[in-house]
């Protein structure tokens, strides 16, 4: 692991790795099992409630990711596989909380 990576970085990159081991992944893979492999990282390190949470005061990923000790990458895979019904969950908590 590279030394320079920050602790949110490591975070992700060990959890990443992880998966890949679990699945038994070898060699390079393919563009949709990265995808695959991040949205997988993603409901592992972000829980929905915590997600929540930190969309309810906060629009900018970067404050966001650094709010869950994940890269901004990881929150976009999240965000990408929440379903329909957490989507409206979301939306409407922002809206409560931001007055909106």
């Amino acid at each position: 692991m590279h030394d320079r990576l920050l602790q949110a970085e490591r975070r992700c990159a060990i959890m990443h790795e992880m998966v890949h081991l679990e699945r038994g992944d070898t060699g390079e893979c393919t563009p949709a099992t990265e995808a695959a492999i991040d949205r997988e990282v993603a409901r592992r390190l972000v829980p929905l409630a915590a997600l929540q949470d930190a969309l309810a005061w906060s629009d900018d990923l970067h404050e966001v990711a650094d709010e869950l000790w994940v890269t901004p990458r990881i929150v976009e895979a999240r965000i990408a596989s929440l379903r329909p019904a957490e989507v409206a969950t979301i939306a409407q908590l922002i809206a409560d909380t931001r007055g909106a």
